[in-house]
């Protein structure tokens, strides 16, 4: 190993963070266990650690200051190697949020890089006094995921069969609306004028779905006219114009191609951003058919069975190709909470869900990033289950606008 010349050799005032096997006293050393440098794909469990509340994975290498490897552990999660070897799904074929080694290790509770991130600047400040550590910042980003834009009409002969599934349910309260709708009153689940009066504020993503192909899809298609007219006004508004991929669409390039193509002639912009229906993608193929057909922002990086932290991290980031083993121009956009996660799989009340989103958003005060939250136009129009919720949006709205 040569030794460095006097001019690219430490000073006196410069910050050392060592990364490797080799020990320097002077500055701050992080243990390399090797993971980074091997471009193989593996099916393995890294060794890990949790007491205290504190993660620790590739706890089998330590140094005189650290016991893991910081930068091994961030990489391991922020690119879900995990989940490339998962073959245990969920009902909808959906990686599997309840996998033993992800629960015992608290993987989606905690931003783990920025809780590693702050864990490594206090050791330098500790070495480096002079240090001054970088001010967090935050910004607020409001999704929307338009699955079904109305509840009763523009549905063809289905929203007409439904008095038959109404009085076969015999759900009268649901026939009455249904009869009212019909009979000229505003769709309940056309929620966007109010949608779109709440985020004048902050620049949002809509994510619309128009596609039907299979029985999880919505039965609006891109070729209503009343469908057409409210993506044209959310454009005219400012709003980001994104894709919601269809059910079937994560192993199916076409199809992501033809739904991005039929969306961009109606809004007549280019159509840069998606997240799949249901959340349902597959890596990489997923992730690299976004590329393919001019897809830059993908939204997937959501908790399905928990508020959270998927990628473990608070701000966008690059996706990684594992597969290919290069950086894509690819940019993840981490969601915290999806209002479906918060009433049907954590069966939260809309009181507690309030309590749930202000835990997070204090987490995000102490290490900043992205304050992205996804909600469905239905959620927001006080029927089918959803009574109260528009109050817990406008609740979360209000405090976000007093935080910016």
């Amino acid at each position: 190993m040569g030794v460095l010349p006097e001019s690219k050799r430490p000073q006196k005032e410069d910050i050392i963070v060592n990364y490797g096997v080799t020990y320097i006293e002077s500055g701050v050393h992080i243990p390399d266990c090797g993971f980074l440098s091997d471009t193989s794909l593996n099916s393995f469990l890294p060794p890990s650690n949790m007491s205290d509340n504190f993660l620790k994975l590739f706890t089998d290498v330590s140094t005189k200051d650290v016991d893991f490897d910081i930068f091994a552990a961030s990489f391991y999660i922020l690119t879900e190697y995990y989940f490339y070897f998962q073959t245990d799904f969920d009902q909808h074929g959906r990686y599997n949020e309840y996998d033993d080694f992800l629960l015992k290790n608290n993987f989606f509770a905690f931003p783990w890089v920025n809780v590693w991130a702050n864990y490594l600047l206090d050791l330098i400040i500790k070495k480096y006094p002079h240090f001054e550590k970088p001010k967090n910042t935050l910004s607020i980003k409001l999704s929307f995921d338009i699955d079904h834009p109305f509840a009763f009409i523009n549905k063809g002969i289905a929203g007409y069969a439904g008095y038959f599934k109404d009085l076969f349910h015999a759900d009268f309260k649901n026939s009455i609306l249904r009869c009212r709708t019909h009979t000229g009153n505003k769709d309940p689940y056309d929620t966007f004028d109010f949608i779109l009066k709440e985020t004048e504020y902050t620049k949002s993503v809509f994510f619309f779905l128009g596609q039907h192909l299979s029985g999880y899809d919505g039965k609006t298609s891109f070729k209503n006219k009343a469908y057409k007219s409210i993506i044209i006004k959310v454009k005219e508004r400012g709003h980001e114009i994104a894709l919601h991929p269809s059910y079937l669409t994560h192993h199916n390039k076409q199809a992501i191609k033809l739904e991005k193509q039929m969306l961009e002639e109606i809004s007549d912009v280019e159509v840069r951003s998606a997240r799949q229906h249901y959340l349902r993608y597959r890596l990489p193929h997923t992730r690299q058919y976004y590329q393919q057909v001019g897809i830059f922002n993908d939204y997937n990086s959501v908790c399905i069975n928990f508020s959270g932290y998927k990628n473990g991290i608070t701000c966008s980031f690059p996706w990684f190709d594992l597969q290919e083993n290069r950086m894509s121009k690819l940019i993840i956009h981490p969601t915290i909470i999806m209002d479906v996660s918060l009433k049907e799989y954590m069966k939260l009340t809309p009181e507690q869900a309030y309590r749930e989103y202000e835990k997070q958003f204090n987490m995000l005060r102490i290490y900043g990033g992205e304050v992205n939250l996804l909600w469905h136009n239905n959620s927001l129009s006080d029927i089918h289950g959803w009574e109260g919720w528009k109050d817990v949006f406008i609740a979360i709205v209000n405090d976000l606008k007093s935080a910016i």
